[in-house]
């Protein structure tokens, strides 16, 4: 026991005597990498001195309770757990502060405090508990010192006051969710909140990154912004939720709650719709996949502004007898009699299917007609459902005499008018009503004078034209409206741009498009193989968008049969061979999806068998690149060809060139191999992963990974 005690002292000392030079030279001090992975063990290891120091403070209340010397023996084993694990706790910490990105002045005083305990700790360990008037206060002072420790730690990791908000009455602000709220802040910053503000916070900003309000998010960290509206694979933050948790860069970081596969989606969509931040919630799309991945979180427990209505609830039958394929009709929630009302195909369109809605006139508190054959006429039946709260009219063929008809809706709050022949007279009469919140002309007959002239009489109505009055805005990038990059027969690619009128140009050779070069898109787009299509949104008055990067294939012939000759890797072994003949293109960059095969330590061949030799134009395959997951292109890839199962002969071998510098986000590219008619009953195709990474993707030179999801035999 003795022995032990003078080690423990020994090491202690020592430590602290270290400690103590850290803190003097701190400002020289540089920690090579392997330190900082020790310095990562701080918060592990913080738990045991808080701990131990509690067990040495009930031990001496009930040291009356113990015999003999056992007091003494397993007071001072306490004293010295909780002096050896003080001392390195606190030089992991100084260690884990020099990677940067804290709240100096809490930094300082977390880092002063933890030094006290391990200092005070050591204190308690060399001066004998027989000694009360030393030994008691001293112990006193250190639990504070510790208390004072954890106050800051706890600011650093979760942010100001964590430990008192509670009895100070500053939990976690309530939201309250309107129909104006921003998609943004009604789905996307709660989960930021939870997942992403403990590390990227005012007091502990990892990677130079604040993420608690959109203008910090867009001002970026030390690696960039975040996210690139339109092309979530471009996007570093889309990239990194997405790593194999082992991977260094993989956020949150070990020991924080990941997020889920509907949260990754969330995010995913929202980037690829623009990553609007100001965009109502309301104003998307009801069937867009976004929408109704937002919308779950919005219901599941957020505070959602619903007002109170006194008028009863339509019967179900009722509400099901309205819906057809060219109408719906819904309720708000289920809490709620308010009802939805929408049209499509105006093809189908009869007078008879808007009068029909007299039934649930009380009840309806929503209306779109956009794009249906509605004239002015049809105003007077509108008038009818009083209760409207928000009517959409956009591309229909009112003029502004149809607003006279609606001056009874009082309770009218949001009206959408865009692309119609309303005018700035009728505006002015419409804007009279009460609870009148905003009104959308986007392409309506109003000029900059009279939009500025309707904005100083009427301040109270947010008036959307599409542009604003002070500044110049950019576009959001063109948006792709197939749902798969594998383009099959008989399809084409779609693009769409929610602003009427916005010109989208694009090419197919590589080259990025702008405001003037490239091909105007104006029907859908045929292609025939494996093709990179870059889009570019324009318009007069406008910022032209950013650049939207796709990469898209042509569906081919199926295999007869297939199997794969090397197993991949056991953590992403997808579907085995059906992986690379579904016919199935993933549009998500998760590797852990079954989209994916991932190979590394092996190469990847498979064999691929057609009863019928019916001529193969090209061969295709796709693998993916993220130099942050040690994704990269193959090495080489070779195509083997015959009619001999035992006798194949090489076709070609392509060898791609090691990428001499990083590139952003994840992408997917392909190999082609151009075979002009030739036939074959066997085909193989042979991917070699690197062998050596570049350094500047690995300073290890680790092997690559290779990541392959189609073969496609056109």
């Amino acid at each position: 026991m003795q022995l032990f005690q003078r080690v423990i002292k020994s090491a202690v000392f020592g430590f602290n005597i270290l400690l103590i030079f850290l803190i003097v030279f701190q400002d020289r001090i540089v920690f090579p990498s392997w330190l900082q992975s020790f310095g990562r063990l701080h918060p592990l290891l913080l738990h045991l001195p808080i701990g131990t120091l509690v067990i040495a403070l009930l031990v001496l209340l009930f040291r009356n309770e113990f015999k003999g010397e056992a007091f003494t023996r397993i007071n001072m084993l306490v004293l010295s757990f909780a002096a050896i694990t003080s001392v390195l706790s606190a030089i992991m910490g100084f260690a884990l502060s020099k990677e940067g990105g804290y709240d100096e002045s809490v930094l300082r005083y977390h880092l002063i405090s933890g030094t006290a305990v391990s200092l005070l700790t050591w204190l308690l360990l060399i001066i004998d508990s027989q000694n009360q008037k030393l030994y008691r206060p001293l112990l006193l002072v250190s639990f504070v010192a510790l208390i004072a420790a954890g106050h800051f730690g706890a600011t650093i990791t979760h942010g100001e006051n964590f430990v008192l908000a509670p009895m100070m009455g500053k939990g976690e602000e309530q939201i309250v969710i309107t129909d104006s709220t921003s998609l943004y802040h009604a789905a996307i910053e709660p989960v930021f909140r939870e997942k992403c503000f403990s590390c990227h916070n005012e007091q502990k900003k990892k990677g130079n990154l604040l993420m608690t309000s959109v203008a910090a998010i867009n001002k970026g960290g030390k690696h960039g912004v975040i996210w690139k509206a339109g092309d979530p694979k471009s996007s570093s933050i889309i990239e990194r939720i997405n790593l194999p948790d082992e991977n260094d860069e993989h956020m949150p970081p070990v020991g924080k709650t990941p997020l889920t596969d509907k949260e990754k989606k969330l995010l995913y969509r929202w980037i690829l719709a623009g990553a609007d931040t100001k965009k109502a919630w309301t104003r998307f799309d009801a069937k867009d996949t976004l929408t109704l991945l937002a919308n779950e979180f919005i219901q599941n427990g957020r505070n959602i502004d619903e007002p109170a209505y006194s008028f009863p609830f339509a019967s179900k039958d009722k509400i099901k007898e309205l819906n057809s394929p060219y109408r719906t009709v819904t309720q708000a929630s289920i809490e709620s009699p308010a009802l939805a009302a929408e049209f499509f195909v105006s093809q189908a369109f009869k007078i008879n299917s808007l009068e029909e809605l007299k039934s649930v006139r009380e009840q309806l508190v929503s209306l779109t007609l956009a794009g249906m054959p509605v004239g002015d006429t049809e105003g007077k039946m509108i008038s009818e459902f009083t209760n409207l709260e928000k009517l959409d009219l956009n591309k229909t063929k009112i003029t502004g005499a149809i607003l006279n008809s609606l001056t009874g809706l009082k309770k009218l709050k949001s009206l959408a008018l865009v692309g119609t022949e309303v005018d700035f007279k009728s505006l002015s009469q419409i804007a009279t009503l009460p609870d009148l919140k905003e009104v959308f002309i986007w392409n309506a007959k109003i000029d900059k004078g009279q939009l500025a002239e309707l904005e100083s009489k009427f301040p109270s109505i947010r008036w959307n034209a599409g542009y604003p009055t002070t500044e110049t805005l950019k576009l959001t990038p063109p948006l792709l409206v197939n749902d798969s990059l594998l383009i099959k027969e008989g399809q084409r690619i779609q693009l769409k741009h929610n602003l009427a009128g916005t010109i989208i140009r694009y090419t197919l050779d590589g080259t990025t498009p702008d405001s003037v070069t490239g091909l105007v898109y104006k029907e859908p787009i045929s292609i025939d193989g494996f093709t990179k299509l870059k889009a570019i949104a324009c318009r007069d008055e406008w910022l032209s968008s950013a650049v939207s990067e796709f990469t898209f294939f042509k569906s081919g012939r199926k295999p007869t049969s297939a199997e794969l000759s090397t197993k991949a890797d056991v953590k992403y072994k997808g579907e085995g061979i059906n992986t690379l003949v579904d016919n199935k293109k993933s549009t998500f960059a998760d590797f852990r999806e079954p989209y994916w095969l991932g190979f590394r330590e092996r190469p990847m061949e498979a064999l691929f068998y057609f009863k019928d030799a019916k001529p193969i134009k090209k061969v295709t395959l796709g693998f993916a690149k993220s130099y942050y997951s040690y994704v990269v292109a193959p090495e080489s890839v070779e195509l083997w060809g015959g009619n001999d199962k035992s006798g194949l002969k090489l076709i070609e071998r392509k060898v791609i060139p090691t990428p001499t510098q990083k590139e952003a986000g994840y992408c997917e590219d392909a190999v082609v191999f151009q075979l002009g008619e030739k036939s074959f009953n066997y085909y193989k195709v042979i991917a070699r992963p690197v062998a050596k990474l570049p350094e500047f993707i690995s300073k290890k030179k680790e092997r690559g990974w290779v990541f392959v999801d189609e073969v496609i035999f056109n």
